[in-house]
């Protein structure tokens, strides 16, 4: 037992950068995983429930269990070198699973799966993948709820992420906390817990169960916005976005546990399975004996006879050979050097002129690892239009690059459509990302793409791609990130983004000459 416990410490500390990672983001202001701390809890009450049985079956420490956790943990030093925590985090609790039946056995690890597999819900997503998640999930929230309105003879209609409401002259946004997100990765925990702990239907239902907590989730939340624009017509806007959107809010969840209790109770296939799953309560492997007999387990001696495949040193060697190191590079990210690829970024331009600067805090520059950054308001010198231009350079630490989308959504900004446009600039077609936004009513457009010394994409896919062979071995390499926004008033989508594409045309060369 102690060298079960001393292993397990060994593979919390190779991911201890990791757990941070975790912990941090579950305390992020409107987290979508804020419920991680009760999945914990609920893995260690069930563990501990189980502590019996699991003390009772048979140690075949496993080979297989071995090469798994050998590939988990090349993939968490990989990640670390690469200082992504995502790719770890989506690692850790396979990495636990392969740990298990490394140093136990398939059945110890049969008794221990279920409430091990409710870790899988408490590790956050990359901040990227919930950004394009809650953007897609509020247009089918707005899509859904328009339809059921409509079907109550609401008259509802559809701009965007908006639902423009009868006798309103404003739309209601249905903003990030309304795309449902938030309830859809809770409420799939939820059904997982009530599937595993809960539920007496066998394992394909409960399987079954647990997938059904999706639509079940998607549909409470197209009820709630639906609700809430039938408040809105009837109290106002200022009352359906305010105490009547943080009411349904909690009363999304109750909706939807009603709705998981009533599936399990109506679907067919009820009838108890023996038990909840994996418990000791249920149908015993000795079920099957002969009347009168008593099951009594193995000797230890036989128990560590030939099945014993692995010795336990070899797991530890694993954990320490390949985790610690990937410990070591999660807790040193390198801050790039105070070289200032931005001082050659011009202040006037033959179209345009700078006409204020911005300051960073000190909190913005250690959060993105790098000082080298401009963040300027520009003016067209025909119209007199203001455009805000962020420009920021990468050195070793190249995750001081990303997406737009998550600095805009961690302000305040609604993101509501992005799109990949073409623009001719001499012999060469050049790729742009634009994104749509709006900021309490007012709209902007934003024209961003990233670039390296010999390479410009609107991609970051093309842009990780291209810095995994340098900042695999942190070596030195400089790219940028460059983004423009322009408030769109009066303009219209053609005027707004022909000024943005002016203005990079000639802003382009500028940042192609500071990373050569």
């Amino acid at each position: 037992m102690r060298r079960d416990l001393l292993g397990l410490l060994l593979l919390f500390l190779a991911f201890s950068p990791t757990l941070v990672w975790i912990v941090q983001a579950w305390l992020e202001p409107d987290s979508y995983f804020a419920h991680g701390p009760l999945l914990v809890l609920v893995c260690l009450w069930f563990l501990w429930e189980r502590r019996r049985e699991l003390a009772r079956s048979p140690i075949q420490r496993s080979r297989t269990g071995l090469v798994l956790l050998v590939g988990f943990l090349f993939v968490h030093l990989c990640a670390q070198a690469l200082q992504v925590d995502s790719i770890s985090g989506a690692v850790f609790v396979p990495a636990l699973f392969a740990w298990f039946l490394a140093m136990r056995g398939t059945a110890p690890l049969r008794t221990a799966a279920a409430p091990l597999g409710t870790l899988f819900f408490a590790i956050p997503l990359p901040l990227f993948v919930t950004g394009r998640l809650a953007y897609g999930l509020k247009h089918l929230a707005t899509a859904g709820s328009v339809g059921l309105g409509n079907l109550f003879g609401m008259g509802l209609t559809q701009e965007g992420a908006k639902i423009r409401i009868p006798d309103l002259a404003d739309p209601m946004l249905v903003g990030d906390a309304c795309s449902g997100l938030r309830s859809l990765v809770a409420l799939t925990a939820l059904g997982y817990v009530f599937a595993a702990f809960l539920s007496r239907r066998g394992i394909k239902g409960k399987v079954i169960l647990v997938l059904l907590a999706v639509p079940v989730a998607l549909a409470a939340n197209f009820t709630r916005v639906t609700v809430l624009a039938a408040i809105a017509r009837h109290k106002g806007l200022a009352f359906a976005t305010g105490t009547a959107h943080d009411v349904s809010g909690y009363l999304i969840y109750l909706w939807a546990i009603v709705l998981l209790m009533l599936l399990d109770r109506w679907l067919p296939g009820g009838k108890p399975a023996g038990g909840r799953l994996g418990s000791s309560k249920g149908k015993s492997a000795g079920a099957d004996a002969p009347a009168g007999s008593t099951l009594v387990a193995p000797p230890m001696s036989e128990q560590r006879g030939t099945a014993l495949r692995v010795n336990w040193l070899a797991v530890w060697i694993v954990t320490i050979g390949l985790g610690l190191p990937a410990a070591a590079l999660g807790f040193y990210r390198p801050m790039d050097s105070p070289g200032r690829h931005s001082e050659m970024i011009p202040r006037e331009t033959q179209g345009f002129r700078a006409v204020a600067d911005h300051p960073l805090s000190e909190r913005w520059y250690a959060l993105l690892g790098t000082r080298d950054v401009v963040w300027r308001d520009y003016e067209h010198k025909e119209s007199g239009r203001r455009l805000t231009v962020t420009a920021l350079f990468h050195g070793r630490n190249w995750k001081s690059v990303h997406p737009p989308e998550v600095c805009l959504q961690a302000s305040g900004f609604e993101v509501e459509g992005l799109s990949i446009r073409s623009f001719p600039e001499g012999d060469i077609t050049r790729k742009i990302a634009m994104l749509e936004s709006d900021y309490q009513g007012r709209g902007f457009l934003s024209a961003y793409l990233y670039g390296g010394r010999d390479f410009t994409t609107p991609y970051y896919g093309r842009f990780f791609l291209e810095n995994l062979p340098s900042a695999l071995f942190r070596q030195h390499t400089v790219g940028y990130l460059l983004r423009v926004d322009v408030e769109k008033r009066d303009l219209d989508q053609v005027q707004a983004e022909a000024l943005l594409a002016g203005f990079l045309k000639e802003f382009l060369p500028f940042m192609e000459a500071a990373v050569r």
